[in-house]
């Protein structure tokens, strides 16, 4: 059964879309946006349903922040907002989101998308979340220099770019 992650600082709208899917998926809520980026981590879900309008952080930036962290990056990000379709559609797709469904939820259509989001094969999650950092290099010479270098996975070689810190994800946490 997948786990599907549900974003919403409603109570009554969290517990709706809780009792609607829960006989078909695992489902884990978050009422805090502090709360996501750890219960996505933890819980890997298949599918994260996310409120727009929510306080301290927005569903656009949680939704940016899903897209760009290479663990969650290919997990799909449904928005299910009170707001205008029209007005935020197109600015959620571009921040990394693949449907934007308006409340009042029609339930039938979100199964349907969601299963079918579901069944399509993705590449596989990466096993450790990649973090972009900053080095301070000092060369022999004893001079600092500022510079920013990455590892290119594919050959195994450091070159100009990012680094990145690999923190290792416990599977039974």
């Amino acid at each position: 059964m997948h786990t599907i992650l549900i974003v919403d600082d409603d109570p009554s709208m969290l517990g709706l879309l809780r009792i609607n899917l829960s006989d078909t998926y695992n489902v884990v809520t978050a009422s805090d946006a502090e709360q996501v980026l750890g219960l996505a981590l933890k819980h890997k879900p298949a599918a994260i349903l996310l409120d727009l309008m929510m306080p301290k952080y927005s569903g656009f930036e949680l939704c940016q922040c899903l897209h760009t962290l290479s663990y969650t990056s290919r997990t799909p990000v449904f928005v299910v907002t009170g707001e205008s379709a029209e007005r935020y559609k197109t600015h959620c797709l571009n921040l990394g989101a693949r449907e934007f469904i308006e409340k009042p939820v029609d339930f039938d259509l979100l199964r349907s998308k969601l299963a079918s989001e579901l069944q399509q094969e993705r590449p596989e999650r990466r096993a450790h979340v990649r973090v972009p950092l900053r080095a301070i290099v000092t060369p022999q010479g004893g001079q600092h220099r500022r510079c920013s270098i990455s590892r290119n996975d594919d050959d195994r070689k450091f070159e100009r770019g990012r680094v990145y810190l690999h923190l290792p994800i416990n599977a039974a946490d």
